[in-house]
C-alpha cells in the first residue's frame, strides 16, 4: 500500500513537472512573440515617419541635376585654362608669374571638380536609396539622370571625370601590362590603372570592379583590400580607368629592377630575420640545410601568420614553428598555414589556388563568426516564429 501510495506521488508530481515546463514554454514564447509584435511596430511607426513626406509628392532629380550642370561649367572653365596655359608656355611672350597664377587656378579647377563628383555620388547615393526602398520606376521616369548606371557599379563609376582633366604623368616603371599614370587630387597622390575595354568587355569590366568596391565598402580596412575612389571611361580611347591611392616605392617590380633581390640561398646564409620572436628562416635550413623554394615558402607563411594573428599571443613550439590552436582565425586559413609551416609545403601554384583566397575567405575571423551568429540567431527566431503560428492555428 505504502509503495502504491509512494508511485502515485511521483506520477503525480511528474505530471506537475510537466505541466509547469509546458507553461513556462508557452510563457517564454508569447514574451518572444510580444517582443517580435513590438519591434514590427517600431519599424513600422519608423517606416511612417520616413514615407509621410513622400505620401504627396514624388523624389526630384533637381538638385543632381544642378551638380551635373555645375560639373559642365567646371570642366569648360579647367579646359580653357589648360588651352591658355599651353598656349602661353608655346608664346614668345613666356611669363613666370602668369604662368604661375594659371596653374594655380587650374589646380583650384580641378579640386572644385573632384568635390562636385563627391557631392554628386552623395546625391546618387541619396536617389539610390529612395530607389530601393520606395521608388523602383525612379530610373525609368529619370533615364537621364544616369541612376541605374550608378547602382549597378556600386556607386563606383563615374561619367563626370575624365583622363585629360588630369595632370597625369605617366608611371613607366610601372606600366607593363596596362598603362598606369600618376596624378594628385585634391593634395592626394593617385594611381589611374587603364584597361583595355570594348563594347563586348566593358561591362564586364564594371562588373568585377564594382563586386570588388563593394566588399571595401562593406569592410573597409579590415576587408585587407586596396580602396577604388572612382572608375571612369575614356572617351578618346577603349580605356577605362580605375583611381586609387598612390604609394610610391611599394611596387615589387619597380624594386626589383632597382635594387635586385639576392639569391635565395644567399638570403638564407644572412641573419635570419625574426619578427615578433617568430624566426622567418625555415627549420631545415637553421638545422645547417640548402635554401630551397620550399624554405621560402616557410618564411611566406610565417608572415602570413604574423598578418592574421595581429595582436593575438602566441606560442614558438621546440621546432621554431608557432602554434596554431587557441588562436582566432578561420578554418581555411588555419589550413593553408599549417601546410605552409609543415615539413611537406604547399608550392607557390597550390597556394595561389587554394579556397582561402576566394572572396568568402577573405572575411576576418572575428568578423565572420559574428556574421555567422548573427545568422543563427536569425535562424532560431524564424523556427520560433514557425512555432508560434502553428500553435495558433491549432
Amino acid at each position: 500500500m505504502c509503495n502504491s501510495t509512494q508511485e502515485q506521488d511521483e506520477a503525480d508530481k511528474e505530471i506537475t513537472l510537466n505541466a509547469y515546463d509546458k507553461v513556462i514554454q508557452r510563457i517564454r514564447q508569447e514574451q518572444h512573440l510580444i517582443t517580435v509584435v513590438q519591434s514590427k511596430y517600431l519599424a513600422s511607426v519608423e517606416f511612417k515617419k520616413q514615407i509621410v513626406e513622400w505620401l504627396n509628392k514624388s523624389p526630384s532629380i533637381d538638385n543632381l541635376l544642378s551638380i551635373k550642370k555645375i560639373l559642365k561649367n567646371l570642366k569648360a572653365r579647367l579646359r580653357w585654362k589648360l588651352v591658355e596655359k599651353n598656349n602661353l608656355e608655346e608664346s614668345d611672350d613666356y611669363s613666370e608669374h602668369e604662368i604661375t597664377r594659371i596653374k594655380e587656378e587650374i589646380t583650384g579647377l580641378r579640386n572644385s571638380l573632384i568635390q562636385e563628383i563627391y557631392n554628386e555620388q552623395e546625391e546618387y547615393e541619396r536617389l539610390t536609396s529612395l530607389v530601393q526602398k520606395w521608388f523602383p520606376e525612379l530610373p525609368l521616369l529619370h533615364p537621364e539622370a544616369g541612376i541605374l548606371t550608378y547602382m549597378n557599379s556600386g556607386g563606383l563609376l563615374t561619367v563626370s571625370l575624365e583622363r585629360d582633366l588630369l595632370d597625369a604623368e605617366p608611371m613607366k616603371e610601372l606600366s607593363t601590362k596596362r598603362p598606369l599614370v600618376c596624378s594628385e587630387v585634391q593634395e592626394l597622390k593617385v594611381l589611374l590603372k587603364g584597361y583595355s575595354v570594348d563594347v563586348n568587355t566593358e561591362a564586364k569590366v564594371i562588373e568585377r570592379a564594382a563586386k570588388y568596391h563593394r566588399v571595401w565598402s562593406e569592410f573597409k580596412e579590415k576587408s585587407g583590400l586596396l580602396q577604388l575612389m572612382f572608375l571612369f571611361l575614356c572617351k578618346s580611347d577603349p580605356l577605362a580607368y580605375l583611381m586609387v591611392p598612390y604609394y610610391p616605392g611599394a611596387s615589387l617590380g619597380a624594386l626589383q629592377a632597382s635594387t635586385p633581390l639576392t639569391l635565395e640561398a644567399q638570403r638564407a646564409s644572412m641573419n635570419s630575420m625574426v619578427v615578433r620572436s617568430l624566426n622567418l628562416t625555415s627549420p631545415e635550413i637553421r638545422m645547417g640545410q640548402l635554401a630551397s623554394p620550399s624554405s621560402d615558402m616557410y618564411a611566406y607563411g610565417c608572415l602570413l601568420f604574423w598578418l592574421i594573428v595581429q595582436n593575438q599571443e602566441f606560442k614558438i613550439k621546440e621546432d621554431g614553428t608557432p602554434e596554431l590552436d587557441g588562436l582566432t582565425m578561420h578554418d581555411k586559413v588555419k589550413a593553408l598555414l599549417l601546410n605552409l609551416i609543415c615539413s611537406n609545403r604547399m608550392t607557390a601554384e597550390q597556394v595561389l589556388d587554394d579556397d582561402c583566397f576566394f572572396l568568402p575567405c577573405m572575411i576576418p575571423a572575428p568578423l565572420q563568426n559574428e556574421l555567422d551568429e548573427e545568422l543563427k540567431c536569425e535562424k532560431t527566431e524564424e523556427k520560433d516564429e514557425d512555432t508560434l503560428s502553428s500553435d495558433s492555428a491549432q
